[in-house]
């Protein structure tokens, strides 16, 4: 009898730890979560620059500076846009590095 109760004692014990350890996994995942609704707020808080216009675009990627070619392109620059070649900014940006 007394080696059922221990068995059922340690048993019960793990089935705790279990609990705690799901429990502590909860309250982290719920701190990523709430720091990533934060870093969201931030986000959409930020004011956005407004795209540049098809020939701004087009004269930066003529320039040659991936980075800031990068850069316009996250703020919604037209990469679809094309000249009378019918060429995009990006076909230029290539021939330009090439």
């Amino acid at each position: 009898m007394k080696t059922q109760l221990d068995a059922l004692q340690h048993e019960l014990q793990q089935k705790n730890e279990a609990l705690k350890q799901s429990e502590a996994q909860r309250q982290n995942m719920k701190t990523q979560l709430e720091a990533l609704r934060h870093e969201l707020k931030r986000e959409k808080a930020k004011p956005k620059l407004p795209p540049m216009s098809d020939w701004d675009f087009f004269q930066l990627c003529m320039s040659g500076d991936a980075r800031k070619v990068e850069e316009a392109i996250k703020n919604g620059a037209n990469v679809n846009a094309r000249g009378n070649d019918e060429r995009t900014a990006l076909m230029w940006a290539k021939k330009e590095v090439a």
